[in-house]
């Protein structure tokens, strides 16, 4: 029992949670459709008839014990607390779902990174082979070119001076 409320507030607060718990899961009493004045006359006048009523008839009439009415608040925190667990358990599978995608999309985008950044380097190498090769063939025919130049021109031959 709580000790910060009254007995007014308990009952109060009990009879909130059965007329939720009897909406929710088909508890219905007599009870809650008749004003207190008219359930009072009636359990009374049932009362007054004697056996011709079982007694489950009339335990239904006076209403709930103290211990139904606990289990019955107890069953409806029950039945709330279960449904914010099931209400994590769902978020989290989004939260899980979501964080899955999330790491996949990185790794994804690393790879393909990697594959670009691969890509690159062998058009990069393919592109400086190809400039040596170009140099070489440039430089073998600049060398060409100046040889057929010199040859061209008549220098004179040192072996055939004659020295007198």
């Amino acid at each position: 029992m709580l000790r910060g409320q009254s007995d007014t507030d308990l009952v109060s607060a009990v009879r909130q949670a059965a007329s939720e718990v009897s909406s929710v899961s088909g508890y219905s009493s007599r009870r809650s459709q008749r004003s207190g004045s008219e359930s009072a006359l009636s359990r009374r006048s049932r009362r007054s008839k004697g056996s011709r009523y079982s007694r489950r008839d009339r335990d239904e009439e006076e209403g709930l014990t103290l211990e139904e009415q606990q289990k019955i608040v107890q069953d409806a925190a029950f039945q709330r607390y279960l449904s914010t667990v099931k209400e994590d358990a769902k978020q989290a599978v989004v939260d899980g779902t979501t964080w899955k995608s999330t790491v996949k999309g990185g790794l994804d985008e690393e790879q393909n990174e990697k594959t670009r950044r691969r890509h690159l380097c062998m058009k990069n190498q393919q592109h400086v082979k190809e400039q040596i090769e170009h140099n070489k063939a440039r430089r073998a025919e600049t060398r060409r070119e100046f040889i057929e130049a010199a040859s061209l021109h008549s220098y004179p031959l040192f072996t055939e001076t004659y020295i007198s």
